[in-house]
């Protein structure tokens, strides 16, 4: 739709290897890094939408927003959000997690 996906100041940051390399530099010893994967269900697509636009990296994009971009950006992602013979839509996500211990 034109309009730039909203990313961190520091994205390459919240990588693994981001990560692990800021610990390492801060002196850290024994850096291990892994990706924590969980999955989130929601009663249905009203209930994933209602929740995705309050998000702080989407929000302030979706306020500068006409109305009927929005509306329009609402239904491309029903079109491609899985949602179950039930209703309810579930959604795979991943973080990154560090442990270090101080040398």
């Amino acid at each position: 739709m034109g309009f730039t996906p909203p990313r961190a100041p520091k994205a390459e940051a919240s990588t693994s290897e981001g990560l692990h390399a800021l610990w390492t530099r801060a002196g850290f010893a024994d850096v291990e890094a892994r990706v924590v994967r969980t999955r989130r269900t929601f009663d249905d697509f009203g209930d994933y939408w209602s929740t995705t636009i309050v998000a702080p990296n989407l929000a302030p994009m979706l306020t500068t927003m006409a109305s009927a971009d929005v509306t329009q950006l609402r239904s491309r992602v029903r079109e491609r959000v899985p949602v179950e013979a039930s209703g309810r839509v579930s959604i795979e996500a991943s973080a990154n997690a560090i442990v270090g211990r101080r040398a």
